[in-house]
């Protein structure tokens, strides 16, 4: 687990649970759960002023275009992405080297992504398709996220490794502000453990659905336990900028120090919508 998460790398798996799996067999409703169509879609992020990604979509609405660049001034792509939808399927292209990954869908959902070395990761949902549990398995076991979730707000993540000792965990607080479409910071605190490709992270950006993580809450404050060697704790706290429809259009993180002292901070994601 890294020491804070700056959206360095994403995942996804998803367990078919028949106690915590809530996916519609109607496409209707489906679409319903999911929001595909029912807002304004990123074009833009930037993530930490270092690199940013850019997404285009297609008719339907979905991603099918992306491009990872290193850094805002370098006008060469690191990385572009081809996403093609079917319908039980995805397959993913990272366009240099011409490498697929074959993504299974489940109603507009994500269910399994394999990852290197013979591990894979199990996503399981709660009874309303918000992610309940991330269990990573390789050679050594089992280690396990769980989330917690009131309605539509994320109140906390614990981290469990293969022996089920505690290793972090997270809690979040908010003010009830809700915004206009989604918050896609919340999506970094889905770690990442199979996949270091980056076109995982940003599908992710695009559809946090297809991984139960689509929220409009933004938490107004962070709590960190870490478990790893000495327990310690940490508080950060976030601040928003808004565009004149309402969409979230900056992320800053500052310690209560820096809120003190209002101090000027880099913003974590700048987000520019179509």
């Amino acid at each position: 687990m890294k020491t804070f998460r700056l959206f360095g790398i994403a995942v996804i798996v998803i367990l078919v649970s028949a106690h915590f799996m809530s996916c519609s067999s109607d496409d209707d409703e489906t679409k319903n759960v999911l929001g595909f169509g029912k807002s304004k879609k990123i074009k833009k992020i930037g993530i930490a002023g270092q690199f940013y990604y850019t997404f285009e979509y297609n008719e339907n609405d979905k991603l099918s275009y992306a491009t990872y660049y290193n850094s805002p001034d370098m006008g060469n792509p690191h990385r572009s992405y081809e996403f093609i939808w079917e319908r039980d399927s995805l397959v993913v292209t990272e366009l240099l080297y011409g490498q697929e990954d074959h993504i299974a869908l489940k109603n507009n959902m994500i269910c399994k992504i394999n990852g290197y070395w013979q591990t894979y990761d199990e996503y399981v949902y709660n009874e309303s398709n918000k992610l309940r549990n991330l269990n990573h398995v390789d050679h050594l076991g089992k280690s396990v996220e769980s989330y917690v979730w009131e309605g539509d707000k994320l109140m906390s993540l614990t981290y469990k490794d293969h022996n089920g000792r505690l290793l972090e965990k997270y809690r979040f607080t908010y003010d009830g502000v809700n915004l206009v479409g989604y918050n896609p910071f919340l999506i970094n605190f889905v770690a990442s453990f199979s996949s270091p490709d980056p076109s995982y992270l940003i599908l992710f950006l695009a559809h946090p659905e297809l991984v139960g993580f689509r929220s409009s809450q933004l938490p107004s404050s962070s709590v960190r336990d870490d478990y790893f060697s000495v327990h310690y704790s940490y508080t950060t706290n976030y601040e928003y900028e808004f565009n004149s429809e309402g969409y979230i259009i900056k992320i800053v993180a500052k310690t209560p120090h820096e809120v003190e002292a209002n101090s000027m901070v880099e913003p974590l994601l700048t987000i520019n919508w179509e």
